[in-house]
């Protein structure tokens, strides 16, 4: 069904909804919008994977890979080793409700 939506064959498309209408007892309606949604998310995922293969970096992206201590990075250095008092606090945690 993707195919024929895909490259436009009416005849093919025709007879994968009668296949898979009588198999599933779908509503075709349902389905082609599904097909459509289906259809852009390939095609970005497309894109991504190109994206990534020649090494395209987003220009909001660091150079440098994130802390993901929760902490700022001052607090490990060794200037800061011998603060007592940190400037720097440990993430808030949302509660969940």
């Amino acid at each position: 069904m993707f195919a024929a939506e895909r490259y436009a064959d009416a005849k093919l498309r025709t007879d994968a909804e009668k296949v898979i209408g009588s198999t599933f007892h779908l509503q075709m309606n349902l389905l082609r919008s599904y097909i459509s949604m289906l259809e852009r998310v390939c095609e970005t995922e497309v894109l991504a994977i190109s994206a990534a293969d020649c090494g395209v970096r987003s220009s909001s992206e660091p150079a440098t890979p994130h802390n993901d201590s929760g902490f700022c990075s001052g607090v490990s250095s060794p200037e800061s080793c011998g603060k007592k008092d940190l400037e720097c606090s440990p993430p808030k945690v949302a509660r969940i409700i």
